[in-house]
């Protein structure tokens, strides 16, 4: 609870348990930095990479998709499907498609999807689809993203924080179900 409202009060009560947590979760992360920027670390961040799998090298390198990590962090936390090597966008999308969890960018995402962003076989950047609200002349899916820029964006290979944001749609690759 903060200060008497609850985190996330917006969310159906038709979204599952598991989807309500991993949403909390990912915005809980709101906020965190690299330090110093540009640097790919900090002490979460470094956490996270290593809770990956990522050898400790290229953590100290500062080569990791951190984006991945924290994902993966968050869906460790709160008992939804986690790819093995999940310090790779890549091995996320291999793997979501080996398992048959993959839905493509036509269908409207749910809350608490995964979301790949990149194209073909390259997936680049990832998040949790928090929120999606349908307008009769357009459509609105907010994400919430490691290691994505907060000035805007819509796909960062170069982010520095955790962030919450509008989801450009041509720059989705796919939704990935993260339960079961």
């Amino acid at each position: 609870m903060i200060r008497g409202r609850e985190l996330a009060a917006w969310l159906r009560p038709d979204t599952s348990q598991l989807r309500q947590d991993l949403i909390r979760r990912a915005m809980c992360d709101i906020g965190i930095c690299e330090t110093p920027p540009g640097s790919n670390r900090s002490g979460r961040i470094d956490e996270y990479l290593r809770a990956s799998g990522l050898a400790e090298s290229e953590i100290v390198a500062g080569r990791g998709y951190w984006c991945a990590a924290a994902m993966g962090a968050w869906c460790r936390e709160v008992g939804a499907w986690v790819a093995d090597r999940c310090y790779s966008c890549d091995e996320w999308l291999v793997q979501a498609r080996r398992q048959g969890r993959v839905r493509p960018v036509g269908v409207n995402p749910a809350m608490g999807d995964l979301i790949l962003y990149g194209a073909g076989n390259d997936a680049v950047h990832c998040g949790v689809v928090i929120r999606t609200v349908w307008y009769p002349a357009s459509r609105l899916i907010l994400s919430v993203e490691g290691n994505t820029s907060v000035g805007g964006s819509t796909v960062s290979r170069n982010g520095i924080a955790v962030a919450m944001k509008s989801v450009d749609e041509n720059r989705v690759l796919c939704y990935v179900n993260p339960e079961g």
